[in-house]
């Protein structure tokens, strides 16, 4: 199967069942019976990649461990939990099969929590899919989503290449189609200190810019990180909003930045002008062009002066 024919059936796949949970069947019905009345196939695919519709126990169901839901609770899930209530559950969870004959989750970690928390059965879409597959659904899923954190999308990223689901960067975006600049905000916002990430309520309180920032503050410096997360420690401990933490985090860092874009020393020498910025930003300008040979000559003194140890501490 070529790639834009795999992934035109993932994403028809996903749509297929997000249509055929709008009139489910009653939860009285037999896993059994249910399956059988609902088992369909997918016909755009070469593989054809099929699923069927089922009723089980909350308690069968375990999330896959690649699953991104890092906070789940009945506040989180308040509106999901009254929805269900009212009106049943409209878009099933998606699960496969293990050896045990229990069930791997997907997608669907809300609707799993919710009908646990309202002691009912879950409907869910049975589907037989490849890890690759599975993390293609789980992604279309989450796009539509607006719970759904840059940085759980991120750590999503990062542990498919982590878990060999995929090689690399490049052949993620080649398999979801995501922007490579977008791909790579998100994998450096997935290495956020889990200490930030918990000073604020929830992933989901942490919009894209934000996270984008509070990255490049921490790597301008190793001081810049440490006071950022010794103040995320403190504030994981107070009751603020998720715009009072965010500028409580900045804060802690920007006297640190001030001092460290300031230029501390400065001296000529020759056709050279050197300035020092902090003690590990130099800035050197030459007056004339380098030629060839001394561009080289620098090189090799820089390499000289990196290899020695005791001139970093």
């Amino acid at each position: 199967m070529t790639l834009r024919k795999k992934q035109t059936a993932v994403a028809g796949l996903l749509d297929d069942i997000k249509k055929s949970g709008i009139n489910p069947a009653s939860t009285s019905e037999t896993e059994e019976t249910n399956s059988e009345k609902n088992k369909t196939t997918l016909t755009n695919s070469e593989e054809k990649p099929f699923y069927h519709l089922s009723y089980l126990d909350p308690s069968m169901c375990t999330p896959w461990f690649l699953a991104n839901r890092l906070h789940i609770d009945t506040n989180t899930s308040a509106d999901l939990i009254a929805s269900i209530k009212k009106n049943g559950q409209r878009i099933p969870a998606i699960v496969r099969k293990k050896a045990d004959n229990n069930y791997e989750l997907i997608c669907g970690a809300r609707r799993l929590f919710a009908c646990q928390h309202l002691q009912i059965k879950l409907l869910v879409a049975i589907v037989d899919v490849t890890d690759q597959d599975a993390a293609l659904l789980m992604d279309l899923e989450n796009r539509e989503r607006e719970d759904i954190s840059a940085y759980e999308r991120g750590l999503d990223f990062s542990n498919w290449i982590k878990n060999g689901i995929y090689k690399n960067a490049t052949e993620i975006c080649e398999k979801t189609g995501i922007k490579k600049s977008l791909l790579s905000q998100l994998l450096n916002i997935a290495n956020l200190d889990t200490n930030i990430i918990q000073a604020f309520n929830q992933p989901a309180d942490i919009p894209l810019r934000w996270a984008r920032e509070l990255y490049r503050i921490c790597k301008v410096s190793e001081t810049n990180h440490s006071l950022m997360v010794k103040t995320a420690v403190a504030l994981n401990k107070e009751s603020l909003s998720p715009q009072e933490v965010y500028n409580a985090l900045i804060k802690a860092t920007s006297n640190k930045q001030k001092v460290s874009n300031r230029t501390t020393e400065s001296k000529t020498i020759k056709f050279a002008k050197i300035q020092r910025y902090g003690n590990n930003k130099l800035k050197v300008q030459f007056e004339k062009e380098l030629t060839s040979e001394g561009y080289k000559e620098l090189m090799k003194l820089l390499e000289k002066f990196t290899a020695v140890n005791n001139y970093v501490k």
